[in-house]
């Protein structure tokens, strides 16, 4: 990208686990500009890759574009979000180890 003669625009997908620990405290939507504190490896992972985006544009003049997604569905999400949270109360709830009442 540095060599062509002009200057493309560059996508970098994010992720809401650069969040990481203060999606726990925080009170309400997460501003893009709440702190920043992967807890996992691969938040940090997306972390590093968003500054390595920002040095790019800072060195070499590349505009980068991070959008942090909110949805993972996957084995070994963050407990944190909807989906794991709610899977893990019903898996508990058929195992008799919660009432049968669904909390977030």
């Amino acid at each position: 990208l540095r060599v062509l003669d002009h200057r493309p625009l560059f996508f970098l997908a994010g992720s809401s686990t650069a969040y990481g620990k203060t999606a726990e405290s925080w009170e309400g939507p997460i501003p893009e500009d709440a702190p920043l504190m992967p807890a996992t490896q691969y938040g940090v992972s997306k972390v590093a890759a968003e500054m390595l985006g920002r040095q790019y544009t800072w060195s070499y003049g590349i505009p980068v574009v991070t959008a942090r997604f909110f949805q993972q569905v996957a084995p070994g999400g963050p407990e944190t979000l909807a989906v794991q949270d709610f899977s893990m109360q019903v898996a508990m709830i058929e195992a008799g180890l919660q009432a049968p009442v669904i909390k977030h």
